[in-house]
Formats: structure tokens, C-alpha cells, sequence
């Protein structure tokens, strides 16, 4: 059983959960058994608090200025704390905090405290105020245990500008020099500070205007008093052009004597230099007095200064000097200046001994521009006054100076110790040492000179180096990383040099030797090394710095030698390390192994190679690598050219270990032919596949020392099998025909009798390998596992072996009727073949008939005179000029597939329609209501017989067959024939008979004008069969003379019924609806020749067609 229990605060602070559970249950004899356990799970507990320190604002600037700084605290562990919550400040007076006092404070829960500081003067000096703060609660409500918290700082920075102010003279003449400081203004740039000149008695400002440079900025009060037309002179330095000032406020200068002497009345006024940028003013300075003693003449003045800037020994024995020379000029007029500098040395150091370690050169970043001439002096040349600067300006009233470097190497091997004091005079009057003096010239005229003496360093030293053989050379191996690698178990040679360094000779000078495990017994007396003299000590003078057993573990290990000796009642010593690495050997050994379905084999010659496999194939490999060394390996890796994922890490391996590396840790290792996977078969052709792979480890000890072992696996591949089959069909005696592709598909019409048909099938070995049961297959035609025989048997193919298989063979392969109804008919032969391996081959081909069915189409025209509804006739229709003609085209599919691309043309009628997709069976009327190119207006204009033809074409849906059909109509036009013209006219003797036909109209058009249909207010559609009653109305008496049934365009005859062997007088026609005997049209008109008779009259659904006299 399981549960879960959520962890509250309370459990937190606690410390521990402690839970029980009870179990009940039921024993066989149905009593009840219980049991009882507890669990405690202990939280730890985390006291933690953490202040941040915040302040506003970010600077100050006055005294007075207030400072407001937050504490934010915050429960970071997870104990709840309890108050007092209090926060101390070093800069706070105690108790000042002032923090909100909550009954408790959660983890993650926070109060802010607040306190104010004032700036004081002592800040204002300082340039900022740093303090630190500790935060403190308790671990327990009513007194607990303290939690402090994190101490955090907080500064603030002042921001101000502080300067400084002196009164002297330059020349002779009264001058004021600043220089000042920015604090607070990071981004600040000389022109952002601004000065001004005040007379505070007046309240008068005398110069003001922007800065050019951040300090040692001189200001002429005086300039500001004259100048031409009153003017001031520009912010900034003085032009030496600009007339020199003799006013001085509250001073007077004598025109003789050029003294300045205070003026009685009125008094001096009090002048101030105050300096601004920004929101701030800096301080403000009072100028001093002048001297009385000044002059009103200004003139040029250099000041020179010359320093060593270091002495250094070097270990080759030399020794370097470097002067450093600075030139200003504090007058107030330019002047270009030359350099004279004048080595010299006394019997110390001869004078060519020494040799320029560098060129002359400025210093870089020296605050005037150079534009002089830097000259490199030789050796005598310098020795006796060389110049070594030419051309170099220094304009006045801008303290403009450079800085000039020599830098002198000495040769120490002919330094005596004669001379070395700076304090004394040498021979010459000169100080000893070396001495190095500098004239400086303005118009040719010494200004200044300066010579600073370098101390020469005669004190004791010397040099030790600890060496290790290493082969025919020497390794100095100073550090760890540097030690000289040496493999186990192995000796060391070590060798000792002592140098003396220095300037006198070394005595009593001894060597200890301390090799790691090895100290020697007692010092070895080197005794006196002479200045500059060294000793070599080595195995032949201390046997024990040849050690036989000093690698016989892994290990870095230290040897120092150590040196002292006096000289002159002063000790030296010197040490030096050789640090020797002892590392073990490394050995990696590799075993290659192949799996092809029968076990692992080593499989590491071609005799001994695995398989034979067919291919292609699949095989597993694995790797088994050790550690045969007795060093541990690191970055062991495995490669192998043909295995993807080459090279595989294994990593790192003990001593001894063995890692057996399987296609589970490296896929590649796998090899298969699964078209799933993305592994490859391992051979795709016939022939002997051999890889190799290679370990390779690097030594735990030492990175440069790797080992490799290389391994091979050899696997026998045989071909594939490969069989083939072709399939051909003869259609009807026809030629043989492949028919597997569309381009290739032969071709029968169905339902027009049987199509018979024959297969052939030809079966080939087209491998290199033996095939052995062989068997074809063709489930629709019936052939189920033929064997074939081949030249070796039944179900052999030997390579390139062909079999060809007809209905003689096989009697399956000859079809009586291949279309026995249409579209695509396909079967499928497959053959199968084994190799001598057990690997199978199938191959398969496909033919296909393609079963059309037989086009037709049929059309019909027809014409009609007696309207669109009228009656239409085939093939020929006469009629009575004039008259216009109707067609009406019918296009029937009467094959047995469907049709497109029909079109219907009648090029005499200049009529052309496509009709597009006819059905089987489907008809189609173009008639003239739809199309008025189908009307032909007065056609007997056209001529006595018209005759015009209608053709249909389309293609077949399932092939590209086309069919076509025509067909003809002629209009017969005659001309209209009397019958009788009246009682009045010649041809007055009524006719025998009439012959008239049903044309199923309503229209009446004849000659007699007053005979008309009786019932007008019948209307159509008139039936295409009717019952025609023909009336006698002698004296309006009715006697049926004729009964029949009729059909549209079907005639009948009147007459002779009257006794004279003529028509009758009155002639009524009544036509009956077939079906529901229902008068559909009563016609009646005069057969006396009372009336005019006309062939053609037209009278209701009877039309006069002819007679006989």
C-alpha cells in the first residue's frame, strides 16, 4: 500500500514528521490480528539570512547632504524567524535602523528597514562614504539563537571638483597656477569644466571662459586688466604676442625699477578662481600674493631633470641602464632647444664597454607633441658631448615639456669594483658610478643641465641549474609540468651547475643535493668560483647523482639542489628544482570477432575466414579490448574504416580490464540487409571482405604517450542468385509481343467472336551461381508450380542457361477468347530459383491486352414543310412551292462503347454542332426549334429538288478509334395544280378522286378560303395516330364514306361516291383520338368545284396531295 503526505511549514520547523499506521486483519480462524509501526523522516534545518544594501542618491556634493539607504531582509533558509529583526551599521549610530517588527517571518518573506545619514567634512575628503550592514533575527519566538545575515557594503561617491592654487613667479613676472581633480563626472571632458576670475569686493568678474586642459593650467590675472582697445585676451593660455599687463589689482609696478609694491589705497581687492561643470561648483580658491621680488620682463626658462630609472642585472653577466630625462619649459617665452648628453665613466667600466640596448626615444604619452630630431650618436661621438636632440619647440606659458629615454647595456665581464659609490669623485672629478650628464641649449646658450649617477651593483650572486640526461642532451625540468617523463622501472642521471653571477669571487661555496627519497649524508665542498667562473658538478665528482632506482613507481618527483657561499662577509645562496615524471608502459590489445549466424570466430586470416555468406548479407562484429599494460587508459577508442559510427570511445580502462564491445554499445557493428533499419549488408557482391580495426589508449600518466593494437576479420562472400523470366503473348497467330509496358500493350476488339490467344515464357539464369528449384507460377492462366527441365535437370538452370516454355509445354498458355469483355486483361508468371547457399531469387513479368470495344454511330435526317412541330419525313418529301423547309438530325450510339468527340456537320446548311460524349445507346435530336441553321426559308427557291446530307463523327472512349455516318434527305418542290377553278372556269367538272394525307396539323392554307376547320376552338397536339371519318353532306346530310386509322404522313382517298362517279359535293372529315374517341378536328370544304381545288390545299391535319380527273 502506498500514500502520500503533503510537507507543511510547520514540519519544516519541526524539523521531523513522525506518522504511525495500523494494519488489521482477518485470521483463518476469523479472529482479528492487528500491528502497529511508526516512521520519522527528518527535514534539515536551513537558518539563512540575506540583506541587500541600498542607497539614495547615488552621490553627494556638500556638507549637510543627506543620504537615505534601505535594507532589504529577506528569509532565504527555511526555518521560519522571529523578532527582534534589527539591522547594524557601521556608519549608523546603534538603534537608528528602524525596522517593522512582524510576529513572524516565512521563508521567502521580506521587510525593508531604513536609516539617513549626514555628509560630513571628513566625507567631503574622503571622496566617498563606504559602510557595511548585518542584518539579525532569531531562530526562535521569545528568545532564540541570533541568525545574522550576509554583511553587505554600499558606497556613495562624492562629486565635486577639487583644485588647487599657487602664486609664483615665471620670469620674473606675477603668474597663477591651478590644477584640480573631477569626482563623480566619469564621462566628463576638459571643455564641460569652466573658470572665472572674481574681484569679490566688486563682485566683478574679471576672465572666465571653458577650459582646454584638465590641470596644471596657468592664468595671468594681469592680462586681464589691458590689452588693445580694452579687450580681454582669450580663455585659455596667453598668446606670447599679446601685450604684457603692467596692471595688478591693488598692486603698482615701478616703470625704472620693475618692482611691484602694494598700494595703500585702495586696498587690494580679493580675488577668487571658481571652477564649475555641470550642477556642481567647485571650490573656491583665494589667489595668494605675489612676490615682491618679481620682475615685469617675462623670458624663456628650461628646467631639466634627470633620473636612472633602473639598474638591472642580467644572468649573462650584462648589465642594463636606463636614463630617463624630462624638459619643460616654465618661461613665458618659446625657444628650440638641442640635447647635449655626456657619458661618464671612471676606471669602473672602460668606455667601450657599453652599447645602446634601444634607440633613443620619447617616452610615449608625455604631454607635449614631439617635433624634434632623434639622433643616435656612436660610441665616441656620445663619450665626448654628442647632441642627440635637434629642432624640438617647447612654446611658452604652457609648461610644455617631453620625456626622453636612453636605454645603455653593459658589458659586466669588464666592470671592476673600483668606483661603484655615487658619493665619491673619481680620477677625473667626476662622481663614480655611471654618470650620465645632460645640457640642455636654447639659442645655442646652456639653460639648464642635470646628471644622475646609476649605482653599479657589486653585491655577490650567483646561479644554480639542476639538469636531467636525457639522452646526449641535458633537460633543465624546472617545473612539474615540464618534469622529463621517464617509464618504469628506469635510473636517472642528474648534473649541477653552480654560476657565480656577480662582480667578486664566490668562497666556501657548498652544495646540498636532496633527491626525493635520497638526502645526501653531507654537504659537498665545491669551493671557490671566481667572478663570472662556473662549476659543473656531475656523477663523477657525486656518485649519488646517478641513480639506478629512481623510477620503480608512477610518480612526479622534485630533486633541488641547493647552493650557498659567501663573498666579502655576505652570504648568497640560489636553488633550482628537476622534477622527473615516472609513468608506466601502456599496452592495449584487440580482438576482432564475426558472427554470421553460426557463432563468433576470430576470423583474422583468409584461411581461417568466416561465411561463406550469399550476398548480399548481414554479420555482426564485436570488439573486445584490454588493458594489458600496467597503466591506466584513457580516451581508448576503437576504428574501424568500414564501421559507421568509426571511431567508437570506450573511454577508460583499468589495468587488466576488459571491455567487450557488441553492435548493443556501437550499431554499426550490425550488419544486415532489413530494409527497415539503416544498416548496410556487409558484402554486396561476391569475393573475400577483410576490415581491420585498430585500439588505441593513452597513458593516465602521460598525455603524449599513446599504444595501438590493430586486429582483422576475414568473411568469404558468394554471388547472388539471379533469375529472370519473360512473358510474351500472340495474339490471334500474330507476332510475339512483350506487352508489359503501356507503350507495349497489344490491342482486341471485344464482342465481335473470340479472340484467341498464346503465351511463351522464357526463364533465364542470369547470375553466376547455380540454380536449383526452379519453378513458374501464372495463377491466372492456371500454371501452378511447373518445374522446367533444364540441361541439368528438372528445376536446374546452370548459369546463363535459357529455357523458352510454350502451350506445347504448358497447355494453360493458350486462351481461347483473350476479350471477353473490355479493358485491361493481365496476368502475372513469377519464377522462383535457389543458389547452392540456400539464397533464393524471384523474378516477375507481366502482360497485358487491352480489350476495345467496336464504335458505331447511326444518323438520321429528316425534313419537314409543315412547321417545327410539323410533320418530318426520311429520305424525300415533296411539297407545293413555295415552301420552307425544317430538318430535324438524329445521332444514335449503336455500338457497344461509349463515344466522344461527336460532331454533326451539314455543310449545305452551313450547320455544325458538337454534341460531345454519347452513351451506349444514348440518343440525341438536333432539332430545328433548338438550332435555326436547321430552318431553311422559301427552299424551293433553292430548286426543284434540294437534297443535302448530314454526317456524325466521334471516337471511341477506350481506344482511338473514330466512326462516322451520313445521311440524306431531298425536298421534291412542285408546282401547284388546278383541280377545278369555279362554276365560272374552265375546269369546272369535279375530279374522281381526292388523294389526301395526314400531316397531324392544325394549319389551314388553301383556295377556297371559306372552308375552315369547323371546331377552332380545338387545338393540339394532334395524335401521330388518329381515326380519320370522311362525311357526305349532301343537303346537310352526313353518310360516312370512309373509316380508317391513320398514321402521320399516311394518305387516303375521297371519291367517286356520288352517283355521277365524282367526289362529293360537301366533304366533312372528322379525326378521333384513337384511345378516348374524342373529336380532336372537324374539317369541312366544297368538292362541287363551286369552290376552287388546288393540289396542295391545305385543310386542318388533310392535305390535297393529288387526284384523278
Amino acid at each position: 500500500c502506498t500514500a502520500a503526505y503533503p510537507i507543511g511549514q510547520v514540519d519544516v520547523d519541526r524539523q521531523f514528521v513522525e506518522n504511525t499506521a495500523d494494519v488489521t486483519g482477518l485470521a483463518p480462524d476469523e479472529s482479528t490480528v492487528t500491528d502497529q509501526d511508526s516512521a520519522i523522516v527528518r527535514t534539515t534545518p536551513d537558518f539563512d539570512l540575506n540583506l541587500i544594501k541600498s542607497a539614495d542618491p547615488e552621490f553627494y556634493e556638500n556638507e549637510g547632504d543627506e543620504i537615505s539607504y534601505s535594507y532589504l531582509v529577506t528569509n532565504s533558509g527555511n526555518q521560519t524567524l522571529y523578532p527582534p529583526y534589527s539591522v547594524s551599521d557601521n556608519k549608523i549610530e546603534d538603534g537608528a535602523v528602524t525596522c517593522p517588527q512582524p510576529a513572524e517571518l516565512a521563508p521567502d518573506a521580506s521587510i525593508n528597514c531604513v536609516a539617513t545619514y549626514t555628509i560630513g567634512a571628513d566625507d567631503i575628503t574622503a571622496r566617498s562614504v563606504t559602510n557595511v550592514a548585518t542584518a539579525t533575527a532569531f531562530d526562535a519566538a521569545d528568545g532564540g539563537n541570533e541568525v545574522d545575515s550576509n554583511p553587505d557594503d554600499e558606497t556613495v561617491n562624492y562629486r565635486g571638483i577639487v583644485a588647487d592654487l599657487a602664486a609664483f613667479c615665471v620670469n620674473d613676472a606675477p603668474w597663477a597656477s591651478f590644477s584640480y581633480e573631477l569626482f563623480g563626472f566619469p564621462d566628463a571632458t576638459p571643455g564641460d569644466v569652466s573658470y572665472s576670475w572674481i574681484n569679490v569686493g566688486q563682485d566683478l568678474v574679471l576672465e572666465q571662459g571653458a577650459l582646454s586642459a584638465i590641470s596644471g593650467y596657468l592664468i595671468w590675472p594681469g592680462a586681464t586688466t589691458s590689452g588693445p582697445a580694452g579687450l580681454s585676451p582669450p580663455a585659455g593660455p596667453i598668446d606670447p604676442a599679446w601685450p604684457i599687463g603692467t596692471g595688478w589689482p591693488g598692486w603698482t609696478q615701478d616703470p625704472v625699477t620693475g618692482e611691484w609694491t602694494e598700494s595703500p589705497t585702495p586696498a587690494r581687492p580679493e580675488l577668487e578662481l571658481r571652477l564649475t561643470i555641470g550642477p556642481s561648483t567647485g571650490q573656491t580658491l583665494q589667489y595668494p600674493l605675489p612676490s615682491e621680488e618679481c620682475a615685469a620682463q617675462p623670458k624663456a626658462v628650461i628646467q631639466v631633470e634627470k633620473s636612472v630609472s633602473s639598474v638591472e642585472s642580467k644572468v649573462d653577466g650584462s648589465l642594463d641602464v636606463q636614463y630617463r630625462i624630462t624638459v619643460r619649459n616654465v618661461g613665458a617665452q618659446s625657444g628650440t632647444y638641442d640635447l647635449s648628453d655626456i657619458l661618464l665613466v671612471d676606471e669602473a667600466l672602460p668606455s667601450d664597454q657599453w652599447a645602446w640596448v634601444e634607440a633613443p626615444s620619447y617616452v610615449p604619452g608625455s604631454e607635449a607633441s614631439q617635433t624634434g630630431t632623434i639622433l643616435q650618436p656612436d660610441v665616441g661621438e656620445f663619450v665626448t658631448g654628442a647632441t642627440l636632440v635637434t629642432g624640438e619647440d617647447l612654446a611658452a606659458n604652457r609648461n610644455e615639456s617631453f620625456v626622453f629615454k636612453l636605454n645603455f647595456g653593459i658589458n659586466m665581464d669588464d666592470l671592476t669594483a673600483e668606483g661603484a659609490n655615487c658619493a665619491t669623485d673619481d680620477d677625473a672629478g667626476g662622481k663614480t658610478g655611471l654618470t650620465n650628464h645632460v645640457d640642455v641649449l636654447v639659442d645655442g646658450q646652456v639653460v639648464d643641465s642635470d646628471e644622475a649617477c646609476g649605482r653599479i651593483p657589486l653585491q655577490p650572486s650567483l646561479a644554480v641549474l639542476k639538469q636531467i640526461k636525457n639522452g646526449a642532451g641535458w633537460e633543465d625540468a624546472d617545473e612539474a609540468a615540464d618534469a622529463l617523463v621517464r617509464k618504469h622501472p628506469s635510473g636517472a642521471e642528474y648534473r649541477i651547475i653552480i654560476r657565480n653571477t656577480g662582480l667578486v669571487a664566490l668562497t666556501d661555496v657548498l652544495l646540498s643535493d636532496e633527491l626525493e627519497g635520497l638526502v645526501l649524508a653531507d654537504d659537498f665542498p665545491v669551493g671557490t668560483i671566481a667572478a663570472g667562473d662556473e662549476t659543473v658538478v656531475g656523477s663523477g665528482q657525486l656518485s649519488s647523482l646517478l641513480v639506478s632506482e629512481a623510477c620503480d613507481e608512477s610518480g612526479t618527483f622534485r630533486n633541488t639542489a641547493s647552493v650557498t657561499a659567501t663573498a666579502e662577509g655576505n652570504s648568497v645562496s640560489d636553488e633550482d628544482d628537476a622534477w622527473l615524471k615516472c609513468v608506466g608502459t601502456p599496452d592495449i590489445t584487440l580482438v576482432k570477432q564475426i558472427d554470421v549466424g553460426n557463432g563468433w570466430k576470430d576470423a583474422d586470416t583468409a584461411e581461417n575466414a568466416a561465411g561463406p555468406v550469399q550476398a548480399p548479407s548481414g554479420a555482426s562484429y564485436r570488439m573486445i579490448v584490454t588493458n594489458s599494460g600496467d597503466v591506466d587508459l584513457v580516451g581508448v577508442t576503437v576504428e574501424d574504416g568500414m564501421i559507421p559510427g568509426s571511431p567508437y570511445t570506450v573511454g577508460a580502462l583499468d589495468v587488466g580490464q576488459t571491455v567487450t564491445v557488441t553492435e548493443q554499445e556501437w550499431p554499426g557493428l550490425l550488419f544486415d540487409t532489413d530494409p527497415e533499419t539503416d544498416n548496410l549488408p556487409v558484402c554486396s557482391g561476391p569475393g573475400l571482405i577483410m576490415n581491420s580495426a585498430e585500439a588505441a589508449g593513452t597513458s593516465v600518466e602521460n598525455a603524449d604517450d599513446t599504444d595501438q593494437d590493430t586486429d582483422k576479420a576475414y568473411l568469404v562472400c558468394i554471388g547472388d542468385p539471379m533469375i529472370s523470366i519473360l512473358k510474351e503473348v500472340s495474339i490471334d497467330g500474330g507476332p510475339w509481343e512483350p506487352a508489359d509496358g503501356p507503350d507495349d500493350y497489344p490491342s482486341a476488339v471485344y464482342g465481335d467472336g473470340d479472340v484467341p490467344a498464346e503465351y511463351r515464357l522464357i526463364v533465364a539464369n542470369i547470375g553466376n551461381v547455380r540454380l536449383t528449384g526452379v519453378e513458374v507460377n501464372d495463377p491466372t492462366l492456371g500454371v501452378t508450380a511447373y518445374v522446367p527441365m533444364g540441361a541439368s535437370g528438372p528445376g536446374i538452370l546452370e548459369p546463363d542457361e535459357v529455357i523458352e516454355l510454350y502451350f506445347a509445354d504448358i497447355p494453360a498458355l493458350q486462351v481461347d477468347n483473350i476479350c471477353p469483355d473490355p479493358g485491361q486483361h493481365t496476368n502475372v508468371a513469377t519464377v522462383t530459383g535457389v543458389s547452392d547457399a540456400g539464397a533464393s531469387d524471384t523474378d516477375t513479368d507481366s502482360a497485358t491486352v487491352e480489350c476495345f470495344g467496336v464504335p458505331a454511330i447511326r444518323v438520321l435526317k429528316e425534313v419537314s414543310t409543315s412547321g417545327q412541330e410539323g410533320t418530318y419525313q426520311p429520305v424525300e418529301l415533296e411539297t407545293l412551292a413555295p415552301s420552307d423547309a425544317y430538318y430535324r438530325i438524329t445521332v444514335e450510339n449503336v455500338g457497344n462503347v461509349a463515344l466522344e468527340n461527336v460532331e454533326v456537320n451539314d455543310p449545305l446548311l452551313s450547320f455544325s454542332v458538337t454534341v460531345g460524349n454519347l452513351a451506349l445507346d444514348e440518343t440525341v435530336v438536333l432539332a430545328s426549334g433548338q438550332y435555326t441553321g436547321l430552318i431553311v426559308a422559301d427552299a424551293c427557291d433553292l430548286g426543284p429538288i434540294f437534297t443535302n446530307t448530314a454526317t456524325a463523327t466521334g471516337k471511341s472512349a477506350e481506344s482511338t478509334q473514330t466512326v462516322e455516318d451520313d445521311d440524306l434527305v431531298t425536298l421534291v418542290c412542285n408546282e401547284p395544280v388546278l383541280i377545278c377553278d369555279g362554276p365560272d372556269g374552265e375546269l369546272g367538272r369535279k375530279p374522281s378522286y381526292l388523294k389526301m394525307v395526314y400531316d397531324g396539323t392544325f394549319d389551314t392554307d388553301n383556295s377556297q378560303g371559306a372552308a375552315d376547320i369547323i371546331n377552332p376552338d380545338i387545338t393540339g397536339p394532334m395524335p401521330s395516330t388518329i381515326r380519320a371519318v370522311v362525311y357526305d353532306k349532301p343537303g346537310g346530310k352526313r353518310t360516312v364514306e370512309l373509316d380508317e386509322i391513320l398514321s402521320i404522313g399516311e394518305s387516303f382517298l375521297i371519291g367517286p361516291w356520288w352517283s355521277n362517279g365524282t367526289i362529293p359535293p360537301n366533304i366533312l372529315i372528322e379525326f378521333y383520338d384513337v384511345d378516348t374517341g374524342v373529336i380532336v378536328q372537324s374539317v369541312q370544304f366544297h368538292g362541287s368545284c363551286s369552290e376552287p381545288l388546288v393540289v396542295g390545299d391545305e385543310f386542318g391535319g388533310a392535305t390535297i396531295i393529288g387526284y384523278t380527273p
